[in-house]
């Protein structure tokens, strides 16, 4: 029993080093400060107000760990709400390394070619395809053409939030088929596109793609 007891200690702390030397972050609980940082009531913020929290949220460097943990425990949670929070912070940053990265897309690469997603994954993929806003590239590109061309609103909502800041000619053919699609019939004047602030969650005012004006000719 002590040599399995040893052993045991033994492989735990070579697990513990292993993820030490990988970079991977050690914080299994986020710390209830940050926790409050990321669930503020937007809606009572002045706009002054909300720029200082954007700012914190995007550039202190001591709390995207708990962010991080704050996205996992939502999502073992299953958790939407929570995710979409958590997710919704992480589109700030623009320092996640390419292991945070690919930490975050994990179940968006995974689900690409899934039959559908459920209610979690559609939250997952409205937020976590945003947070490609900032992280251009062949790949990331990929991923967001590949949740446009799904059937849940949710996905192609998200991606197309992705490609409008990171798309190029390479998804202009979806994109501009997307903004087709979308196009309000004749007559209807068109719709803004500006979200309510730190949103998670689509709401009736997204319906509509956020390219749709760079796409297609306004109607005079």
């Amino acid at each position: 029993m002590i040599r399995f007891n040893t052993a045991g200690a033994a492989a735990l702390a070579f697990l513990i080093a292993l993820s030490v030397c990988r970079g991977e972050s050690e914080m299994a609980v986020p710390r209830f400060e940050v926790e409050q940082l990321v669930g503020r009531d937007h809606g009572y913020l002045s706009e002054e107000e909300y720029s200082a929290w954007q700012q914190e949220v995007a550039s202190r460097p001591d709390i995207k760990p708990d962010l991080l943990a704050l996205l996992r425990r939502a999502y073992n949670a299953d958790k939407g709400l929570d995710v979409g929070m958590a997710l919704a912070a992480l589109q700030l940053r623009t320092d996640l390394t390419e292991a945070e990265l690919k930490e975050i897309l994990m179940p968006l690469v995974s689900r690409r070619d899934a039959a559908a997603l459920d209610r979690l994954h559609r939250s997952y993929a409205y937020a976590g395809l945003q947070v490609l806003k900032n992280y251009p590239s062949k790949e990331h590109e990929d991923l967001a053409i590949a949740y446009l061309s799904r059937a849940e609103l949710e996905a192609r909502l998200g991606a197309a939030q992705a490609l409008a800041q990171i798309g190029t000619e390479r998804s202009l053919a979806q994109m501009r088929a997307y903004a087709e699609e979308l196009k309000p019939p004749e007559g209807l004047p068109m719709t803004s596109t500006k979200s309510y602030r730190g949103q998670s969650h689509p709401s009736k005012s997204d319906c509509r793609n956020p390219l749709q004006e760079r796409l297609l000719p306004r109607r005079m």
